[in-house]
């Protein structure tokens, strides 16, 4: 599979996210919903014989528990940079409310 326009290689008819895909990141339910918009793009393309143009970066996000009632998320791509997705969060430190958001 492509990873980037989950697209079958040898198979450009076939398309897959999250535990179906064999993307190389974690399988989580953030990759799911940052595949699930390029998936799409990607069949409608496909149906009309078109190179898929949309891209997935490999966007995953772990929620990592740090203590009682505090965690963090790790969010980051494909080259395993970080990927932040609230640019005014720094989801890097540990947070009680982060906390209440995994809950």
């Amino acid at each position: 599979m492509d990873s980037t326009t989950v697209q079958h290689v040898r198979h450009p008819e076939i398309l897959a996210l999250g535990d179906a895909g064999s993307t190389p990141n974690s399988k989580t339910g953030a990759a799911v919903r940052n595949q699930a918009p390029v998936l799409v793009k990607s069949l409608l393309v496909a149906i009309n014989g078109a190179v898929p143009a949309a891209r997935y970066s490999g966007y995953s996000s772990c929620p990592l528990t740090t203590a009682r009632a505090k965690m963090l998320l790790a969010e980051f791509d494909y080259p395993l940079r970080p990927a932040p997705s609230h640019p005014f969060i720094d989801s890097t430190k540990e947070r009680g409310d982060m906390w209440l958001l995994k809950r």
